[in-house]
């Protein structure tokens, strides 16, 4: 009986002591290992997962037969949706191709039976006819065995009775029981012989362990009959109470440390938890007592004027302070926006919920509200990064990074700059760059950015304000991530904003 669980576990342990060695085809071959059990439990997007980095590991260690051992894995993989149906067609094609570069022929039947699951699903019947009499031919050519000759009969069966053939359907369904009761029996043969050949190893070995149970009371015995002959028993006791007594000291001494240590830990730990509240709670009414206090006078004081003194105004000033109404609110929206998101990460709130992300989707989204700012500074803003690049993070942490760094990077590039953001990609890791050509940051400011007691606050180029908050926020969210942030700035001359997040989920 298969225990795919049990296989998924020890393949794990496997995948550890290899990243250890740094063993890669090894590593490589217990991914693959783990998205076959995946896919045998009926698991397609685990085993979708695993099958991926086999391949890609395969393929970057030029193991060419591996490499298309993986590719005919993956498409199995992705014959499981509907919607990547071309994804697994094109995995069986480059199989192919790579099998027969290897002569490696005798797995062509294997490829045309995943060609016919296809072709079957897509509703294709007779092109899936097709493939799976291929591969019954082939099956016979190169003796593969019962296993693919009966699952070529079932699929047959079931193929023609879709498309409504169902005089062939049961001829096959007739042959597909036939081998499929040769197989059963074949399997129950071969778990009878392993039955025997366990319990004769079991039997041998309860033989080996009662002798050497006796072998070791006849040790035991030999050597306490030394020690009397030696010692004499007094003298054996009295060592051994003393010894006892000694032992029993030591390991209290070293129990009460322990404990010591493990309270001291304790209050360490709690001093840092109310150091760090205590800097939150000052951060927090900081914010409300000032950064949030200000940006409300301006609104009310400008719409006090407006509404009372309209026509005593011109057309400039009123739009001058429609303008300045705008700014105001846009900041206590930003503001609002980062406090909640910091309260519901500092109170426990935030669920995390990781998953493969397209980076030009996010990014997107991040600039949806931040391009008509950069306009109205004509601020220029270049990409670079590869389409196609993916992650393994949580969107809306990653987008609310995103919009904080490039709303930052706005704000203190003066009128007509230019942001660059950048994305590359280093084995698992995928590191973001905000960099832009503004006012920088001093040395001893880099050093505080991040930190919840900082002081740090600065106005923009145009006069915006900020708490400090967002960056903070930032921290937090890339930690939560598994991943690093750090800057590069020097005044007068600009800042760069780095941080990395994962590329695939971290096993």
């Amino acid at each position: 009986m298969h225990n795919y669980n049990y296989a998924i576990e020890y393949y794990r342990k496997a995948i550890l002591l290899n990243k250890l060695i740094r063993d890669s085809v090894s590593l490589a071959v217990d991914y693959n290992g783990v998205g076959d059990a995946f896919l045998n439990l009926n698991q397609p997007d685990s085993s979708l997962q695993y099958y991926l980095k086999a391949h890609s590991l395969f393929r970057k260690l030029r193991k060419a037969g591996y490499e298309a051992i993986a590719l005919a894995n993956l498409g199995s993989a992705y014959t499981n949706y509907p919607d990547s149906l071309y994804k697994a067609l094109n995995a069986y094609k480059k199989a192919l191709i790579k099998f027969q570069e290897l002569d490696l022929n005798q797995y062509e039947a294997d490829i045309k039976e995943g060609i016919g699951d296809i072709l079957s699903k897509q509703g294709k019947y007779n092109a899936a006819i097709m493939a799976y009499n291929e591969s019954l031919k082939l099956t016979e050519k190169f003796n593969r065995g019962l296993p693919l000759k009966t699952s070529n009969y079932r699929k047959l069966s079931e193929t023609y009775e879709k498309s409504g053939d169902y005089k062939s359907a049961l001829e096959y369904h007739i042959l597909f029981a036939q081998f499929n009761d040769s197989l059963v029996q074949k399997e129950k043969y071969a778990q009878i012989i392993n039955l025997e050949k366990q319990y004769e190893t079991e039997k041998k070995a309860n033989e080996i362990n009662r002798l050497q149970a006796k072998q070791e009371i006849t040790d035991v015995q030999l050597k306490k009959d030394k020690q009397f002959k030696v010692l004499g028993i007094s003298s054996t006791i009295l060592l051994l109470g003393f010894l006892f007594f000694v032992l029993y000291k030591y390991f209290e001494k070293i129990k009460s440390n322990k404990l010591l240590e493990e309270k001291n830990e304790l209050i360490k730990k709690s001093e840092n938890e109310l150091w760090v509240l205590n800097a939150a709670k000052n951060k927090f009414f900081s914010i409300i007592a000032h950064d949030l206090k200000n940006p409300l006078h301006n609104v009310l004081g400008y719409s006090y004027l407006l509404s009372n003194d309209y026509e005593r105004f011109t057309e400039a000033e009123r739009h001058k302070f429609a303008k300045d109404i705008y700014h105001s609110t846009d900041n206590i929206f930003r503001l609002l926006q980062n406090l909640l998101e910091w309260s519901r990460s500092q109170t426990g709130s935030l669920t995390f919920k990781p998953l493969e992300i397209e980076f030009k989707r996010i990014l997107r989204n991040s600039l949806k509200v931040l391009y008509s700012i950069a306009e109205q500074k004509h601020i220029d803003i270049n990409f670079d990064y590869n389409e196609d690049l993916k992650m393994f993070a949580d969107p809306m942490m990653i987008e609310t990074i995103l919009r904080n760094l490039i709303n930052n990077a706005i704000k203190f590039t003066p009128e007509n700059g230019l942001i660059q953001i950048s994305a590359t990609q280093t084995g698992d890791i995928v590191e973001i760059c905000i960099r832009d050509n503004g006012i920088g940051i001093s040395e001893s400011e880099c050093n505080n950015l991040f930190r919840i007691d900082s002081k740090v606050k600065r106005k923009g180029t145009s006069n915006e304000d900020g708490s400090g908050l967002g960056l903070i926020l930032c921290k937090e969210f890339v930690d939560r991530n598994n991943g690093a942030i750090r800057v590069e700035s020097e005044t007068g001359k600009g800042s760069s904003f780095f941080f990395t997040i994962p590329a695939i989920a971290i096993a």
